[in-house]
């Protein structure tokens, strides 16, 4: 009888498992960098906005999420 080896969970690479992944204000978005500033034409304001993100997004910048 072969022994069997054990399979890896696969790991999907995608925003939802990433550790930059945080939800702003009920909005999906990637805090890798620091926010963006955005000019608002209406108001004439500038805001700071991090990147709006859907789950399955993905990028080269992924990393694991933290053990805590």
């Amino acid at each position: 009888m072969a022994s069997q080896k054990h399979k890896e969970p696969v790991v999907t690479h995608s925003c939802a498992n990433c550790r930059h992944y945080g939800v702003s204000q009920k909005i999906a978005c990637c805090k890798r960098y620091p926010p963006v500033p955005v000019y608002d034409y209406s108001s004439g304001n500038v805001m700071a906005h991090y990147p709006v993100v859907e789950q399955d997004d993905k990028c080269s910048e992924w990393a694991p999420v933290l053990a805590s």
